[in-house]
C-alpha cells in the first residue's frame, strides 16, 4: 500500500521566486527561468554572485520601501534581479572548454552590447522623407550605463521600474 504525502502548497513561492526582498537563490532562479539561460551555459556561482552583488549596490534603494504582497517578490527584488541579468549579459563568459557553447557571446552580439552608443537618434531625413521622435527628459539624462541598459530587455525593465518612482536617473545609473 502506498502512502500519500500532501505538500503544503502555501509554502511554494509564486513563480518560484522567494517572497519579499531579493535573495541570491531568487536571483539564480530568475536567471535560470526568466532569463532562460540553459543549464549548460549557466555561469558558476562566482559570476552570478558578482552580478547579484553589483545589482544590489546599484539598484535604487528607496524601491525597497515600496509595499508588496507578503507572499510574492517585492518591486525591489524585481529591480535587483533585472539589473543583475543586464549586468550578467555584459560580463558572463562562455565555457572555454566547450567551443560550441557560445551562449553569452551570441547574446552580446544579438543585443549589440559591445558597440558604443553615445545617444539616441532623434531625427532622420533624406530627399523624400523625414521622421523624428520625441525623446522624454528622463531618456535625455541617461548616463553611459543607462544607455547600455537600454540594449537588453532586463536593463529596460530595470529602467522602467525605477523610472516609475520618480526622477532618479542621475542617482541610480
Amino acid at each position: 500500500m502506498s502512502t500519500v504525502v500532501v505538500t503544503d502548497t502555501t509554502a511554494i513561492p509564486p513563480m518560484g521566486l522567494p517572497p519579499g526582498d531579493p535573495t541570491f537563490d531568487g536571483f539564480k532562479w530568475f536567471v535560470s527561468h526568466i532569463m532562460a539561460v540553459p543549464g549548460s551555459s549557466m555561469p558558476d556561482d562566482s559570476w552570478l554572485l558578482a552580478a547579484y552583488d553589483q545589482s544590489l549596490n546599484l539598484t535604487y534603494l528607496p524601491l525597497a520601501g515600496i509595499p508588496s504582497q507578503s507572499d510574492g517578490p517585492s518591486i525591489y527584488a524585481f529591480a535587483v534581479y533585472n539589473l543583475g541579468c543586464a549586468i550578467l549579459c555584459d560580463y558572463a563568459q562562455d565555457d572555454p572548454n566547450d567551443p560550441n557553447n557560445t551562449f553569452w557571446t551570441s547574446l552580446r552580439n544579438t543585443f549589440g552590447l559591445n558597440s558604443m552608443s553615445l545617444g539616441l537618434i532623434t531625427s532622420a531625413a533624406d530627399q523624400g522623407t523625414s521622421e523624428s521622435t520625441y525623446i522624454p527628459e528622463q531618456i535625455k539624462g541617461l548616463t553611459l550605463m543607462g544607455l547600455q541598459l537600454l540594449k537588453t530587455p532586463w536593463g529596460r525593465q530595470y529602467l522602467a521600474i525605477t523610472g516609475q518612482w520618480g526622477t532618479i536617473w542621475g542617482l541610480t545609473i
